[in-house]
């Protein structure tokens, strides 16, 4: 099964992770990749947001990776080395979750090609933990292996997070009060869209490109049920996609996306699932 509107060749691939061996709750991410395909096929190809079609935008579906039963660092290096292998012959590419360890390796070929490249993080939780479970690569460490492949990152929608990660990432940070946004530690939290967008309208003069890392449990559990950690006061999707269209407006260069922890078998009705696809089809137009 392909994403809808997939081509045999173009300048940018979407591939799924069906991984959920890293999650700390209720498992299920590893069926999100193929349930998201299957909801592209009750959308429309046209986008009533950007007023395009996806037949005009040439991608290809990598499908899923063969994955087994393997722990979080080996997922990370052959994601990577899959990812590294893609971007050779690709531009830039998509990839659906799985749980949040899955785009680690992923973004860091993004780095080995686009050097120049800040991350702009969604999510309800903050995902810096250094360990989790016995685990460098858990899907709580996140945000943590990617500062150290030198790149900063924007946080966005965060609500939970421990006293540690608090403390060291977030405590005595004075953007909110700034002209320009602060990095404590490699890591900055916008609070509202508006902050979000001035902070980008100044970081875009710095930086070339920028990738975005999409948990859909950013998102207020009413609008995306379907995921293994929900947490109450989210972000709604109309929101999300105004900013989709303020990315497209102020040609902010988008050269990777991933979008996980979507979990059908907490899903009814497959709204989550159908949610994240309709984003899929969304974000394509900005590449």
């Amino acid at each position: 099964m392909k994403f809808i509107s997939s081509k045999d060749k173009g300048d940018i691939f979407i591939f799924g992770v069906p991984y959920d061996a890293s999650t700390c709750f209720y498992p299920g991410t590893r069926f999100g990749p193929n349930k998201i395909r299957e909801m592209s096929y009750n959308l429309e190809t046209f986008s009533p947001i950007f007023f395009e079609d996806l037949e005009n935008i040439n991608f290809v579906d990598e499908k899923d990776l063969d994955i087994e039963l393997i722990n979080p660092e080996d997922l990370f290096k052959k994601v990577y080395e899959f990812s590294k292998s893609k971007l050779k012959s690709y531009r830039k590419g998509i990839l659906l979750g799985g749980d949040h360890s899955s785009p680690i390796g992923f973004i860091k070929a993004i780095k080995e090609k686009y050097e120049d490249i800040l991350v702009i993080h969604f999510d309800a939780h903050a995902d810096l933990r250094d360990i989790y479970l016995n685990s460098k690569y858990s899907h709580a460490c996140f945000a943590r292996r990617v500062l150290e492949f030198d790149i900063k990152i924007l946080q966005f929608g965060i609500r939970s997070f421990e006293k540690k990660e608090y403390e060291t990432f977030y405590k005595d940070n004075l953007s909110f009060e700034l002209d320009e946004p602060v990095f404590k530690n490699g890591v900055m939290y916008a609070r509202d869209w508006e902050i979000l967008k001035k902070f980008l309208n100044i970081l875009k003069a710095k930086y070339k490109n920028f990738y975005i890392s999409l948990d859909i449990d950013v998102f207020d559990p009413a609008f995306a049920p379907g995921t293994g950690t929900p947490e109450a006061g989210g972000i709604n999707p109309i929101d999300f996609f105004n900013f989709l269209k303020y990315l497209k407006e102020e040609k902010i260069n988008i050269v990777g996306f991933d979008l996980v922890e979507v979990n059908p078998l907490l899903d009814p009705s497959n709204i989550t699932s159908a949610l994240a696809s309709k984003i899929i089809r969304e974000v394509l137009f900005l590449f």
